[in-house]
């Protein structure tokens, strides 16, 4: 498979790209981070989720848009012709209003006050249903511009969109649930309680220690209790790391979190840690909600 010449594999499952794939019936799945990129294909017909890549960028080399550019350009399986390709956006400059105080010139005004101007990017609205939320994000200027003229704008998505519409319909009655999604450097944050969004935040750490100065700050802010808050682990976090159990010490319910049971794998993600792939399942889940 091609690659641009600043990424590294770092996962494929299986080890080899399916052959004979029936692209008629094939999504692409792309979660475009900071630091990774993420590409699954799933099928339509059996609702099932049959391979996928991860590439990290490599310290120092070009800008967050050059790589998405570059990969989008230039990596082979992004070319087939698949029926639908469906890209999320795992980047942290994003806030959420409720659909009622939402006015677009107010709320980009916000954004850019709370993450900073940042010239040449576009800012993106999505209306998250059932929440009655709306997300509103920016996206760099040349990756918008790509996304919209080789798969249309309406494919793309974000990250805080995609995890509140793969979140289960929670009891009213449900005690507080925390779901923390891993990225390298960086963590996505929600907060549940009793059935409704509290908090979604992206948090940038350098070591443990901080990543468990802000949790705490949460637990606090909330008044949650260690004893009953349900925690769930997911994407790029491994069981043998000094934050997991970190996260562990303070917080008594905190778990890896199962991938979603709505949609089928290929049997070669049995051999990985099913939190590891969640973010990119978590799209799976919201194309078959789509498609089925």
């Amino acid at each position: 498979m091609l690659t641009s010449a600043a990424l590294t594999p770092s996962f494929k499952v299986p080890a080899k790209f399916p052959v004979g794939l029936d692209y008629g019936d094939a999504h692409l799945l792309i979660d475009l981070s900071e630091r990774t990129i993420t590409t699954a294909v799933f099928l339509e017909s059996s609702n099932k989720i049959t391979a996928l890549e991860q590439y990290n960028y490599l310290p120092g080399t070009e800008s967050v848009e050059k790589h998405i550019q570059d990969f989008l350009l230039t990596n082979d399986s992004v070319r087939k012709p698949y029926k639908a390709t469906w890209i999320c956006c795992s980047l942290p400059d994003a806030i959420l209003f409720p659909e009622e105080l939402h006015e677009f010139g107010l709320s980009e005004n916000a954004l850019n006050t709370i993450c900073g101007n940042l010239h040449n990017s576009e800012v993106m609205t999505e209306t998250i249903h059932p929440h009655g939320i709306v997300n509103v994000y920016r996206i760099p200027s040349g990756v918008y511009d790509l996304i919209a003229s080789r798969f249309s704008e309406e494919s793309c998505s974000h990250c805080y969109s995609v995890l509140l519409k793969s979140l289960k319909q929670r009891n009213d009655q449900e005690e507080a649930v925390m779901d923390l999604v891993f990225y390298p450097g960086r963590m996505m944050v929600a907060l549940t309680i009793n059935g409704k969004i509290n908090l979604i935040q992206n948090i940038s750490y350098n070591s443990s220690e901080e990543a468990i100065y802000y949790l705490l700050n949460v637990r606090e802010q909330f008044s949650l209790d260690v004893n009953t808050l349900k925690v769930n682990l997911s994407g790029l976090l491994d069981s043998s790391s000094g934050l997991y159990d970190e996260i562990c010490k303070y917080f008594f319910r905190a778990d890896f979190a199962a991938r979603p049971s709505e949609i089928n794998y290929d049997a070669a993600f049995d051999e990985f840690p099913s939190h590891f792939f969640i973010p990119i399942f978590n799209l799976g889940l919201c194309v078959s909600l789509e498609v089925n």
